[in-house]
């Protein structure tokens, strides 16, 4: 699920109809949960299969992940309608990089389209490998095209990595809040900071086989401006210790200290 600028409600997931009308895996519900009928070019989904994750930048351009790739919808406001079209060429050109897509995340400045997009998933041939395909990380440009200024942190380019976040800076907050982005990253292997071209900052943290999901805590609404800062917040599959059964729980650490 993600929230636009107009407060319209991305839906995906497995289901084929909504409100009993075709809107297969993906679709856009108004702010009070009925169906936004303005999206209808929905098509194109089949080519993605099932929606695993979807982001906005700010200016309502839809990034979603799914089962056989990442797709883009290009907002338009012209008419004084807001609608959503299909774009072709991003799906083509990512289609060459992302064969699944976990989770997407977009890096964005306040009022702007996508600078980057970052995509959790399976990966064709990005450790160089030819044909070889890695649970990873890829960073794409807003064509679909993959920017190699990101890489995996050095001994981690294989970790299975289920969720993405992108964590933009602040310049407003108080000493200790993040003046410069990071990516939140989750998985198989544990939860880890980088900057956003890959650079290890902290982590991997992990007390067990699996973490779903993770997020950071974000500074008081007082400070007007939603930076990260204080504790990473996961939750997933943990081993509780080795003489008790695995349990689904979550867990909070410091985001530099890792206790």
């Amino acid at each position: 699920v993600a929230v636009d600028s107009h407060t319209n409600i991305w839906i995906g997931g497995r289901f084929l109809t909504v409100y009993g009308q075709s809107y297969p895996y993906l679709a856009c519900l108004n702010p009070n949960g009925t169906l936004n009928t303005n999206f209808t070019d929905n098509s194109f989904v089949f080519s993605i299969g099932v929606v695993h994750a979807i982001d906005v930048d700010d200016l309502d351009n839809v990034f979603i992940a799914g089962q056989n790739g990442v797709g883009r919808l290009l907002a338009n406001h012209g008419s004084g309608t807001l609608t959503w079209q299909h774009d072709a060429t991003f799906l083509a050109n990512a289609s060459a990089v992302v064969r699944r897509g976990d989770s997407i995340a977009v890096a964005r400045g306040f009022g702007t389209t996508a600078d980057t997009i970052f995509v959790a998933g399976q990966l064709y041939g990005y450790l160089g490998g030819s044909g070889a395909m890695v649970y990873n990380v890829a960073r794409l440009n807003i064509d679909g095209t993959l920017d190699a200024g990101f890489s995996m942190p050095l001994g981690h380019e294989g970790d299975q990595v289920l969720q993405v976040r992108y964590l933009p800076p602040c310049f407003c907050g108080p000493v200790g809040s993040i003046s410069f982005p990071v990516i939140l990253l989750s998985g198989v292997s544990g939860v880890m900071v980088t900057m956003d071209n890959g650079e290890l900052l902290s982590g991997p943290y992990s007390n067990g086989p699996y973490y779903s999901c993770a997020a950071m805590r974000n500074l008081a609404v007082s400070y007007n401006c939603g930076s990260p800062y204080g504790e990473v917040v996961a939750g997933g599959f943990f081993q509780a210790s080795d003489t008790t059964s695995d349990y689904y729980n979550g867990f909070t650490l410091d985001r530099f200290g890792g206790s």
